[in-house]
């Protein structure tokens, strides 16, 4: 699991905590803690520390599961259908 958070983020202390937690429990876990990041900072690619982010989840979904990003792009989007 690979957990990114901002130093100013406000779930930086539930960050560490499910880390901890997690290796606790004897699973692998990595906390990347940002400097001047924010809430979803990896979505902001004009901010350099975004993009290099979004690259290492990337590496980590690769690395792990052997799934490129490429294959959930093709995939339609069920996510954005309302269910009443």
């Amino acid at each position: 699991m690979l957990i990114q958070v901002g130093d100013h983020e406000i779930l930086l202390s539930d960050s560490t905590r499910l880390v901890d937690n997690m290796l606790a429990a004897g699973g692998q876990a990595t906390l990347q803690v940002w400097p001047e990041m924010w809430h979803v900072f990896q979505f902001f690619h004009q901010a350099n520390a975004g993009e290099r982010a979004g690259n290492q989840g990337h590496r980590c979904l690769l690395t792990t599961t052997g799934v490129s990003l490429a294959v959930f792009q093709q995939m339609p989007d069920k996510q954005s259908r309302h269910i009443r």
